[in-house]
Formats: structure tokens, sequence, C-alpha cells
């Protein structure tokens, strides 16, 4: 299953992206919470005339994919101090890839997603976190 753009959204926001309107080309402006002072800076030298520092490519504002790189910088931090597990399995031949967020609470739950693709596998372990 491939996420929805409605899950994929609601992952990031909950990672802190926030979005902050359209590019000139009318492109979604989504900023990560890392640069959102940076940004709104940048934004206030534009309103007050200033030179705008902000790189001018619409992909830099766009969200992160769902990767392992992504989602271990973003997401995983987050779900901490719970504890996060992975395993791999064959399903009739095909490898398949199962992470579990365990609660870090006596009678907190167990969160788990699985798939041929290691990284959709965490999203839907991170989804299933997030509904909680």
């Amino acid at each position: 299953m491939n996420p929805t753009d409605e899950q994929i959204r609601k992952l990031w926001e909950w990672c802190g992206f926030i979005g902050r309107g359209r590019s000139y080309t009318g492109q979604e402006i989504w900023i990560a919470p890392d640069e959102i002072e940076w940004f709104d800076k940048c934004v206030a030298d534009i309103h007050n005339d200033g030179y705008a520092r902000m790189p001018e490519k619409d992909s830099y504002y766009k969200l992160p994919p769902i990767d392992l790189n992504s989602l271990f910088l973003y997401a995983v931090p987050k779900i901490t101090p719970k504890t996060l597990m992975m395993e791999t399995y064959g399903d009739n031949g095909e490898l398949k890839y199962d992470w579990c967020v365990l609660s870090d609470k006596t009678n907190g739950g167990i969160w788990n997603g699985n798939d041929k693709d290691p990284a959709l596998a965490l999203f839907k372990a991170i989804l299933e976190v997030i509904d909680e």
C-alpha cells in the first residue's frame, strides 16, 4: 500500500513541518521544523524590501520523501522514549520488513507496520503511533 497524500501530510505535520502558502510558481511551501525561524526571517526581509536569502528552487520547500533517512531524521526522534524494533522475514519467497514500536508504559500499546519496503513499513508503524 502506498501512503495517501493525507497520510503523508499528517506525518510531516506531526513532525513539525509547517505550510507557508504557495511559491510564485504555485507550489505549496513546506518548511522543516529546524528552518522555520530562518524562513520567517527571510520572508520578513522581503516584506521590508530587503534582500531575500531564500533558495529559488521549489523542490527545497517540498515535504521530504518517505525514506529511512527522512523518517529517522524527523519522525523517529519524536517517538522516543518508546522502543523501536525491526524484523525481516520471508513471506512466500518475498522479503518483508516489520517495524514495531513498543510503549514505554507498563500498560502501553504496541504499534507495528509491515511492508516489502522498509521505509513504508516504518511509516505505517509511525502512523499507528500518531493515531494512538
